[in-house]
């Protein structure tokens, strides 16, 4: 009677399952082969494959060589991937602390004042700028006059800003390209806008005469007066002087808080 001989149950590769970059990042690393590893195994098998083998032998190397690149390559990215979750989630705690920390900064700022604040502000000293004009008359002899910028009322604080605001708003567009920095000083800000709106000298002689006469008590303080006795720096100086002493910056500082209801 013949045997019959079963022939075995062929074993089915399955296809290496793609990783997404997502699945890799939440997946553990595995140590990946050394290339020392891949020699060592290759002369282990060199001893066994005889000669006519070698042909089949280099197919079986070359796919299990890509198998192995590709795991390789899988555990890179999962890396990668590890990597850029972790730097993602730093740079979001990092920018919400500071964030935080900013906002907690400006809340402070803006705070309502006490009682102590208050006191302070209502009884701060009047700021007070001596100055002395000398100028040289016709015949070569000189002239002086002094005058002090100290605070001023509140209706010459309104003919001085608005005269400010109505004369160089036109001019704005022209200024919007100049580049003024902190180290420059007044004189060189003044320079460059000369440069580009030379009516700016006739506006600065004029906020001039109101810093040096606000009142208009003193009928020889005209814009003429200022512009034949007092430099273009010199009146940027004393301008910067009368905002200053009436403290027009923090006024509007003020305004601003309250108008966004801080």
């Amino acid at each position: 009677m013949a045997s019959t001989r079963k022939a075995a149950p062929r074993k089915v590769v399955e296809a290496p399952v793609e990783t997404t970059v997502e699945q890799a990042a939440t997946e553990t690393p595995q140590p990946a082969p050394t290339p020392e590893s891949y020699v060592d195994l290759l002369n282990e098998l060199n001893k066994f494959i005889p000669e006519d083998k070698f042909e089949h032998f280099d197919k079986v190397l070359s796919n299990f060589t890509q198998r192995r690149i590709n795991l390789i390559r899988q555990e890179m990215e999962a890396n990668s991937a590890r990597e850029i979750v972790k730097i993602r989630e730093d740079l979001n705690a990092k920018v919400k602390e500071t964030v935080t920390a900013k906002l907690a900064e400006i809340e402070r700022a803006a705070g309502p004042s006490s009682s102590e604040d208050m006191r302070k502000l209502v009884t701060q000293e009047y700021l007070k700028f001596p100055i002395t004009i000398v100028s040289v008359d016709d015949e070569d002899f000189e002239q002086t006059r002094n005058f002090t910028i100290r605070e001023i009322s509140q209706t010459a604080e309104k003919r001085l800003v608005l005269m400010l605001a109505d004369r160089i708003a036109p001019l704005m567009q022209k200024f919007a390209g100049i580049k003024f920095t902190d180290a420059m000083t007044n004189a060189d800000k003044l320079q460059k806008a000369i440069k580009v709106a030379p009516e700016i000298l006739d506006i600065t002689a004029a906020a001039c005469v109101i810093v040096l006469n606000p009142y208009g008590r003193d009928a020889e303080i005209t814009v003429e007066w200022v512009q034949q006795h007092v430099s273009s720096a010199r009146q940027m100086a004393y301008i910067e002087a009368q905002f200053m002493a009436n403290r027009i910056r923090d006024f509007f500082y003020s305004v601003s808080r309250v108008s966004q209801g801080t």
